[in-house]
C-alpha cells in the first residue's frame, strides 16, 4: 500500500516553484586548476543570478537529486488532499533557451484501461516525495484534475498554425498565461529610437545566458578585425536559441544595433547575420520580435517535448556527430543538466561510448535537430556517461563535464514561487 507523504517531515521533501533560477543563473563555480594544466581553455564570467536570486543559496551536493528522462517517464503522481493516486507523468516541456522544465503532461488515471486524458500541469506545483523517487504530489483532488488544460498531440502540432482547433487554442492560452513574464521585454522602455543604428562586425568569441530583472536573456561579445570586444543583448533564452540559426561561437557575424539610452549602456540587436542568414530579434523602432506575439506564434519556439528530444539527430559545426539518448536533469531545481548522446562512430573516431553534453551548450531548433556550440574535439575529450548518477554530484566531476566545453560548471537553486503574470518591464 502507498505510504502516506502527510506523516513524513518536511525536510523530505522539496517544494518546486516557477523557475527564477536557471542553472546558469545560479552561482557558478570556476573551473579547477588541474583543468587549465589540461589544457581546457578558461570558461567565460559567471553568468549573472536574478535580482531576487542573489540571496540564494546552491541546493547541497548531498540533496542534488539526477534522474533520467527514462526513468522519470510513468512516474506516479498522488493527491496531497487525499493520497489518492492521480495519474502518471508522459511527457514534460521543456524550455528549448534554458533546459527549464516547465510543464508535466500527465494521464489521469484510469479504471481498468479506459477513461483519463492528457492535461498539462505546471511543473513549479508539483512537490516531490525525496522518500520515493518515483512519486510526485500536486494539490489537486482526482476531479479536480480533470479542470487542467487538455493536452493533446494534435493540438500540440497545430498551436501556430492559422486553422487550429479549440483544443490547440485552449492549449496556447493556457501556456500564455503562464508565459507572460517571459514574454515582456525588460529593455523597451529604454531603448534610444532617435538613434543611428550600430553595424558591428566580427567573431563571436562567446554566448552567455544572463538574468536581467527576471528573465534570462543571451547576449554574445563578438570581437572585431582590430581585437576590440562588443556585448550585445540578442533577447530572451528561449527566443534567441530556438531558432534555426542560434548564435555560436567561432561564427563570424554581422549584428545591427540599438542602445539603451538610461543607466548602464546596453547594445540590443535588430537583426543578426550568421552563416549568411538574417535573424530578426527586434524592429528597427526597437519592438521586440517576441513581445507582442501570443503563444500561438511562440510555443513551438519557447518549448519541445522531451519525447521530441529522444532520438533527435546531434550536430556539430554542420556535422551530424550522434544523437539523443536521453536527458538527464536536477529533480528539484527542475532543469536539464546534460543531454546524453550516442556518438556517431564514423564521426568520433572511438567505441560507442555515450557522451554528456551540457544543455548549456545544446540547441534544440525546430526543424528537429539538436545544434551543438562545440567542436569535435571538446566532445571527444568531454566526459563519458557515469555509472550511476550520484557521481555527478561531485564537483570534481561536474567541473570537468562542463569544462571540456569551455563552460562554467553550473550549481542548482530550488525553484522559489513567483507569479507569472507579474510582468516586470525595467531591468533592476
Amino acid at each position: 500500500m502507498k505510504s502516506n507523504i502527510h506523516n513524513r517531515t518536511g525536510n523530505t521533501r522539496f517544494v518546486l516553484a516557477l523557475a527564477v533560477a536557471a542553472i546558469s543563473g545560479g552561482t557558478l563555480v570556476g573551473i579547477a586548476p588541474n583543468a587549465a594544466a589540461a589544457g581546457i581553455p578558461a570558461p567565460p564570467e559567471p553568468a549573472n543570478m536574478p535580482a531576487d536570486m542573489k540571496s540564494a543559496t546552491p541546493i547541497d551536493a548531498a540533496h542534488l537529486m539526477f534522474r533520467t528522462w527514462s526513468k522519470l517517464k510513468g512516474d506516479n503522481l498522488y493527491s496531497v488532499a487525499d493520497d489518492k493516486k492521480l495519474g502518471d507523468i508522459v511527457d514534460i516541456l521543456v524550455s528549448r533557451g534554458s533546459g527549464r522544465i516547465d510543464y508535466a503532461v500527465v494521464k489521469t488515471d484510469t479504471t481498468l484501461g479506459f477513461g483519463g486524458k492528457l492535461v498539462l500541469i505546471p511543473y513549479n506545483e508539483l512537490t516531490i516525495n525525496e522518500g520515493d523517487k518515483h512519486e510526485y504530489r500536486f494539490n489537486e483532488t482526482k476531479d479536480q484534475i480533470k479542470n487542467m488544460p487538455e493536452f493533446t498531440a494534435q493540438g500540440w502540432a497545430d498551436i501556430g498554425k492559422p486553422n487550429a482547433g479549440p483544443g490547440s487554442k485552449t492549449l496556447a492560452e493556457a501556456l500564455a498565461r503562464q508565459s507572460a513574464r517571459e514574454r515582456a521585454d525588460v529593455y523597451g522602455t529604454r531603448i534610444d529610437t532617435g538613434q543611428k543604428p550600430t553595424t558591428i562586425e566580427g567573431k563571436i568569441t562567446d554566448v552567455d545566458r544572463r538574468w536581467v530583472g527576471n528573465a534570462e536573456y543571451v547576449f554574445v561579445t563578438i570581437q572585431d578585425d582590430a581585437g576590440k570586444k562588443q556585448d550585445v543583448n540578442l533577447g530572451p533564452a528561449w527566443f534567441a536559441m530556438g531558432g534555426e540559426n542560434p548564435p555560436v561561437r567561432g561564427e563570424r557575424v554581422k549584428v545591427n544595433t540599438l542602445r539603451t539610452k538610461d543607466g548602464e549602456v546596453t547594445m540590443v540587436a535588430t537583426t543578426l547575420n550568421i552563416g549568411g542568414h538574417d535573424v530578426r530579434y527586434r524592429q528597427d523602432s526597437g519592438m521586440a520580435a517576441w513581445s507582442g506575439a501570443d503563444e500561438s506564434g511562440i510555443s513551438p519556439a519557447r518549448h519541445v517535448l522531451a519525447t521530441e528530444l529522444i532520438g533527435r539527430k546531434v550536430d556539430t559545426r554542420g556535422s551530424t556527430c550522434g544523437k539523443v539518448d536521453d536527458l538527464i536533469f536536477e529533480r528539484t531545481s527542475g532543469y536539464v543538466a546534460f543531454l546524453s548522446i550516442d556518438p556517431d562512430q564514423n564521426f568520433m573516431g572511438i567505441g560507442d561510448t555515450k557522451r554528456l553534453v551540457p544543455f548549456a551548450v545544446a540547441n534544440p531548433t525546430h526543424d528537429g535537430r539538436v545544434s551543438l556550440d562545440a567542436s569535435k574535439e571538446m566532445i571527444l575529450a568531454s566526459a563519458a556517461y557515469p555509472k550511476t548518477l550520484d557521481d555527478l554530484r561531485a564537483q570534481d566531476f561536474r567541473t570537468k563535464a562542463y569544462g571540456g566545453y569551455q563552460v562554467h560548471s553550473q550549481n542548482f537553486v530550488a525553484r522559489q514561487h513567483v507569479d507569472p503574470t507579474n510582468n516586470p518591464n525595467t531591468p533592476k
